[in-house]
């Protein structure tokens, strides 16, 4: 009975996770001495921690990166349509309100007409949409 490795001669899903969490928290341990303090750089160190074990787990075994979500073919495609998604939650915002706090914000500052009528011809954009 092996205690490392499974039937077909991969490491078992228990070695894995131990393997992975312990090389995650080196690597973020060692890259946030690295990096200035801060929430920003803490998370850009476990993010490159977590995928760099990732990686280098799924080298281990022979695996390709596409199996940790890194696929190669189709990219443009998924940068596509992540775009037009983004697009279509702005303008839904835009149309819902989001925008009418410029004309709030605009008459609350004293001298600045133009930003005043910006504001109202976004307001009277948003009562169309």
């Amino acid at each position: 009975m092996e205690v490392f490795r499974s039937g077909d001669g991969r490491l078992r899903l228990g070695w894995r996770l131990l393997l992975f969490v312990m090389l995650t928290a080196a690597l973020t341990w060692t890259l946030a001495l690295l990096l200035p303090a801060g929430v920003l750089w803490g998370s850009v160190a476990l993010l490159v921690g977590s995928v760099a074990s990732g990686l280098w787990l799924l080298h281990l075994e022979g695996r390709p990166a596409s199996e940790l979500g890194f696929p190669l073919t189709g990219a443009a495609e998924g940068l596509l349509k992540g775009l037009a998604l983004g697009v279509a939650v702005g303008l839904a915002a835009a149309c819902s309100g989001g925008l009418g706090g410029l004309e709030r914000v605009a008459r609350m500052v004293e001298g600045y007409e133009d930003l005043v009528a910006a504001g109202e011809r976004l307001g009277e954009a948003r009562e169309k949409c």
